[in-house]
């Protein structure tokens, strides 16, 4: 018998606009140009052509309703509540990985969420996404497949938002797509 599940996702947007500015050199600009882009009406923004390839959804949470009629006092508001709470607090944050191909550069793009946390918090963020990444490293990449190419890839994923390559439910929701 079939259950009813509320599934929250999520997926990269990417937008850009472009800024003039007069600067006397090349970090005095990129200063200007970001105070200047944090007044720009949402107009002034162009959502960036992404390959639908390039990126996949990730499945943040599932709230499984016969669970909550269980156990909740209110489960129609809680199960409300858990559908609205997009970009809340509560909500999962995400630290963004930038790849220039053309270069073979990689950098982690900080986000003001993680600068505002403690040093110790951050570290423990880090060491959790530190060993599927060093797996990664350690195993030549993953296949093409989004498989790993070394053995071992189950000691390394860890119940987090930072599934590598991909976590079970992204996998099922992709392959029901196709």
């Amino acid at each position: 018998m079939n259950k009813v599940y509320t599934v929250r996702l999520v997926r990269p947007v990417f937008q850009s606009t472009t800024i003039e500015v007069q600067a006397l050199n090349r970090n005095s600009a990129t200063s200007k140009a970001l105070r200047w882009a944090k007044g720009l009406p949402e107009s002034e923004w162009t959502e960036r052509n992404i390959e639908d390839n390039d990126h996949t959804m990730h499945v943040e949470s599932v709230l499984d309703h016969q669970e909550i009629y269980e156990t909740s006092s209110h489960p129609h508001q809680e199960i409300r509540e858990f559908q609205l709470a997009t970009g809340n607090s509560e909500t999962p944050k995400y630290l963004l990985l930038s790849a220039d191909l053309s270069t073979r550069v990689g950098r982690v793009l900080s986000q003001p969420w993680f600068t505002k946390t403690d040093q110790l918090l951050q570290a423990d963020l880090c060491s959790d996404w530190v060993e599927p990444i060093n797996f990664i490293l350690e195993n030549d990449g993953l296949g093409g497949d989004g498989e790993p190419a070394g053995v071992g890839w189950e000691k390394c994923q860890q119940d987090n938002v930072m599934d590598f390559p991909i976590s079970d439910l992204d996998q099922e929701m992709i392959e029901s797509k196709s």
